[in-house]
């Protein structure tokens, strides 16, 4: 448990020691979580335009400075064998902290 069963690849490009491929939409800055044989990802997507009031100056992940507009947060699970997500992705939406 916990061991590779075989080596891992030393080498793989978008059609090289790649098994699947799952559309993720937005932008993740997490780790991967594996958990049996799902695999768990975040994701931020925009959702609207920043508020005309929201302020400026505050450097924010990535290294934006300008306003940010609301998001939808999402956890999406995917299987690991095949890539597909048979559960629904739990959404949150609101501002960048």
């Amino acid at each position: 448990m916990g061991m590779a069963r075989t080596d891992a690849p030393l080498h793989w490009s978008d059609t090289e020691n790649i098994k699947w491929k799952a559309p993720i939409p937005g932008r993740g800055h997490s780790s991967p979580v594996l958990w049996g044989d799902k695999i768990f990802v975040t994701t931020a997507v925009p959702i609207g335009q920043p508020a005309a009031d929201a302020p400026s100056g505050r450097r924010r992940m990535g290294g934006d400075q300008n306003p940010q507009p609301e998001h939808r947060f999402e956890v999406i699970c995917l299987d690991k064998r095949t890539g597909k997500s048979p559960l629904a992705a739990n959404r949150q939406e609101g501002g960048p902290a």
